[in-house]
């Protein structure tokens, strides 16, 4: 959760970042950061649903190049902390 919340109120090194992996312009993520609705919350079936579509999505233009499935490393157990409250 830290690395999150530095990420919201990190935009522009968070997207310098990001790009930098992903091997496209800063601008592409940090357009995307600036308009994108990120909130801090824990996991559950939506996520891990909403995840494995940008998963699928990231791999079908090959900017992953192996299929992942998300169920397989997202830890629900952090879910506990929120109670169902959302973050930032």
């Amino acid at each position: 959760m830290k690395a999150r919340l530095w990420a919201l109120n990190n935009v522009e090194s968070y997207a310098a970042i990001w790009g930098k992996l992903m091997g496209i312009p800063a601008e592409v993520p940090l357009n995307w950061f600036h308009r994108s609705r990120t909130r801090v919350d824990g996991i559950d079936d939506s996520v891990v649903f909403d995840e494995q579509k940008t998963i699928d999505l990231y791999y079908r233009h090959a900017l992953i190049k192996q299929k992942l499935n998300a169920a397989d490393f997202m830890d629900r157990s952090f879910s506990a902390v929120f109670d169902g409250a959302s973050g930032p």
